[in-house]
């Protein structure tokens, strides 16, 4: 039976896994993985940072990885994959549980994700009640995960601060970095 042209994103775990492994026909996981991100991250970037000396490289660099996934559609239903389900539930590391349930992790760079539960319990103790007054005295308040991985503990710190009624949009800095580049770009 053939699938609707139009069938509806719902943004489940076994969507985003069974779209995933169409991509694998021939070429590794970990490549398609590299590949989709990229895309993504190239996507996102250049929406907001149209300067030339960054947009020009960025979207040669999008283009080849569109040409390697087969097509933008591709890449842009992946994508809206990744959106649901984090509009469904946005108290989860989606990309991060992907990525370790296709055992993509690196274990010589040390990639063992942190569960988005122990992020929380993180995020819900170090956020303190005091945190308005801070922000309120210096106009903002920082937040650095210095291997940030899929960025678990930046979403449920994210997540804390909305729980609090507080702008993290307006008032919240969050620094990401990783050694290994993907992984920072999920």
């Amino acid at each position: 039976m053939a699938k609707k042209q139009n069938e509806e994103i719902v943004g489940t775990e076994k969507e985003f896994l069974d779209e995933f492994q169409k991509l694998c026909y021939s070429r590794s996981g970990w490549q398609v993985w590299s590949d989709l991100m990229t895309v993504i991250a190239c996507s996102i970037s250049n929406s907001i940072d149209t300067s030339p000396e960054h947009f020009e490289p960025r979207e040669k660099e999008y283009a080849a990885c569109i040409k390697r996934l087969g097509s933008v559609e591709v890449a842009s239903k992946m994508f809206a994959i990744i959106v649901m389900a984090l509009e469904r539930n946005p108290d989860q590391d989606f990309l991060g549980k992907m990525y370790m349930t296709l055992n993509l992790s690196n274990h010589w760079k040390g990639q063992f994700f942190t569960p988005y539960s122990v992020c929380q319990l993180m995020a819900e103790s170090t956020i303190g009640d005091d945190v308005q007054k801070e922000i309120d005295e210096k106009g903002f308040i920082s937040i650095n995960d210095p291997a940030c991985g899929a960025g678990a503990t930046l979403i449920a710190a994210a997540n804390t601060f909305r729980r609090k009624k507080i702008n993290y949009q307006d008032h919240v800095v969050f620094v990401a970095q990783d050694i290994d580049r993907v992984v920072g770009m999920m």
